[in-house]
């Protein structure tokens, strides 16, 4: 026997003395059922749709600041042109043509109309 058949047959038999093992060794406190994971999880989707609609207002509080304002308008004036330079670049638009994506304004006003199409029952329009 060579040693890829003895590592191959170990191999086999860890697998299927693993389950075995999991079953019989751990503690049963250990597993732990998918139901206790859902108050966490709708915990943690509260406190997201408390930070969503507080951003909604403090968007508009950093207009009011000039130095708030300052900052954000720099921080997207280097969004703009780092844009600017990805919408420019030839090897960008060769990867994005290949992989289908695309980086052309249609693209872009595609995918506002298929946003704004399935968002319009939720919006109630």
């Amino acid at each position: 026997m060579k040693w890829y058949d003895t590592l191959w047959t170990l191999r086999h038999l860890l697998f299927t003395a693993l389950p075995l093992i999991a079953h019989f060794v751990l503690p049963a406190s250990f597993i732990a059922s998918p139901l206790a994971v859902v108050p966490q999880t709708n915990l943690a989707l509260q406190a997201l749709h408390q930070r969503i609609q507080l951003l909604k207002f403090t968007t508009s509080v950093t207009l009011r600041v000039p130095e708030f304002r300052e900052t954000a308008g720099s921080y997207w004036e280097t969004q703009r042109t780092e844009g600017k330079w990805a919408r420019e670049d030839q090897a960008i638009n060769r990867l994005a043509e290949k992989t289908g994506t695309g980086t052309k304004r249609e693209v872009a006003s595609e995918l506002v109309s298929r946003l704004k199409h399935a968002l319009e029952p939720a919006l109630g329009h």
